[in-house]
């Protein structure tokens, strides 16, 4: 993190983009490195880790956010960069209240979520099956042209529609005979 709190030094609020490529060139990450994926393929894992590594100072309030997506060092940051010359990690922003609350607060959150116990007996279909809430349970008939769906919408009403019907344009439909 400290490579971060470094690039974000000076007078001048910067941007998540000018903080990563300030901290890449420090770090002399190439920009191959810089674009491979994460498992998900939403995000590069350097920009993922450059922008929790500024939520988390943030959080400790070692950087401020003077306006929407720019970022400036506080005072507190000013002397943490001073009293960790070699690391700056997790270790040295729970020493802050904020940060310690900001903790709290995120594993309470996710201590609040129900636990779903599905039994042993059922088959691993049915277990999935009884996780999810029974409107999103949509049976699939096949036909020889496709497939319709059949369940309820959000108003309880049934409704049917053929599948491909989203698929296909509106021109071609016709033609098709779907």
């Amino acid at each position: 993190m400290r490579p971060v709190l470094v690039a974000i030094q000076g007078d001048e609020p910067k941007s998540q983009a000018q903080i990563r490529d300030i901290v890449a060139s420090a770090l002399n990450v190439s920009d191959e490195d810089r674009q491979v994926m994460l498992p998900s393929g939403n995000q590069a894992i350097f920009a993922n880790r450059v922008a929790w590594a500024i939520t988390h100072m943030a959080q400790a309030e070692l950087i401020l956010r003077p306006e929407r997506g720019r970022y400036v060092l506080s005072e507190r940051g000013k002397s943490v960069l001073q009293e960790h010359p070699e690391r700056v990690d997790l270790k040295v922003l729970q020493q802050f209240p904020e940060y310690q609350d900001f903790r709290t607060r995120k594993s309470e959150k996710n201590a609040e979520k129900p636990v779903t116990l599905v039994s042993d007996e059922l088959s691993p279909s049915e277990a999935v099956g009884a996780l999810r809430p029974q409107s999103w349970r949509i049976p699939w008939v096949r036909r020889s042209s496709g497939c319709t769906v059949r369940g309820r919408d959000t108003n309880g009403a049934s409704h049917d529609h053929h599948h491909r019907d989203r698929r296909v344009p509106a021109a071609r439909r016709g033609r098709r005979g779907l």
